[in-house]
Formats: C-alpha cells, sequence, structure tokens
C-alpha cells in the first residue's frame, strides 16, 4: 500500500487497524461463546434435566 501523505491520513490508518483489532477479538469472543453454548446444549440432553426434577 501506498505510504499516507498527511498525519489525518495517518491517524485513520492507525484507527483502522485498531477498530479492526477489536471487531476480531469480539467476533473471536462470540464464536468462541456460540460454542460453548452448543456443545453445553448437546450434552444436556443426556442429562435429563437433574435441576428441573429437584424443584
Amino acid at each position: 500500500f501506498q505510504d499516507a501523505s498527511s498525519p489525518i491520513i495517518e491517524e485513520l490508518v492507525e484507527f483502522h487497524d485498531h477498530a479492526l483489532i477489536v471487531a476480531l477479538a469480539i467476533c473471536s469472543l462470540v464464536l468462541y461463546l456460540l460454542t460453548l453454548i452448543l456443545i453445553e446444549k448437546l450434552s444436556s440432553n443426556t442429562v435429563d434435566a437433574q435441576e428441573v426434577e429437584l424443584i
């Protein structure tokens, strides 16, 4: 890529890089949580709802 020609563009490029890292972190966290939820949902079918039976 071409180097930034003004300080404002340099700041914009740095902001873009930072925002991309934050967005990637959020997407990774959401994917991890969805995976945990799906795994827990699949394994909870074999438990036969013991928590409900106690109530």
